[in-house]
């Protein structure tokens, strides 16, 4: 369609996205984070399932256009090493724990899960857009964040198939190189 084809890109539009690759990125980015009022927070896992997941990496963003990817759980020859889970969410634990810093994300729920997994109590959950979505037009298909982006904003975001492949050839999330990943996490 018209709008598909000439909608903003995850490439085209300006971002800041990058990924934390050291703990020292990490301590930085708890410190930028230290006294927000809202902040943006997405999992990448292995599978759909909160309970039996395997956590790939974490987005933490506190501006529009901005965040940062934490690799957690990548696997095979990666262009990042993987960061400690245990330091890096003792350094988030503070933020994501803080009630008064409201939580922003594409199935809180599922993040939460996650996070409760990992040791941290998610605190402060404000606005879940699946939930939105699903408020808004309950007999809707899918309330996919890519779908959602397109039809609302007229922004095509990369999906999961853009990032892993399709078919025969797909990979798991967590076989893709954390790079790969930054934009996907971030949006």
């Amino acid at each position: 369609s018209l709008t598909q084809e000439f909608a903003p890109t995850a490439a085209s539009s300006p971002r800041d996205y990058a990924i934390a690759a050291t703990l020292d990125d990490v301590e930085r980015l708890a410190s930028d984070l230290d006294g927000a009022a809202e902040i943006g927070v997405a999992v990448v896992c292995t599978s759909e399932s909160a309970v039996r997941t395997s956590l790939v990496g974490v987005a933490v963003s506190r501006r529009a256009e901005s965040a940062r990817y934490l690799p957690l759980g990548h696997t095979g020859l990666t262009d990042h090493p993987n960061l400690p889970e245990r330091e890096v969410f003792g350094h988030l634990r503070a933020v994501l724990e803080n009630p008064s810093v409201r939580k922003i994300g594409h199935d809180l729920k599922t993040i939460a899960i996650v996070c409760a997994r990992h040791g941290i109590a998610l605190r402060g959950l404000d606005l879940d857009t699946m939930i939105a979505s699903y408020l808004v037009d309950a007999t809707r298909s899918s309330h996919s964040l890519d779908g959602l982006a397109l039809e609302r904003l007229g922004y095509k975001a990369v999906t999961e198939e853009d990032v892993c492949g399709k078919g025969a050839k797909a990979m798991t999330t967590d076989a893709v190189p954390a790079t790969s990943l930054v934009t996907f996490a971030s949006m």
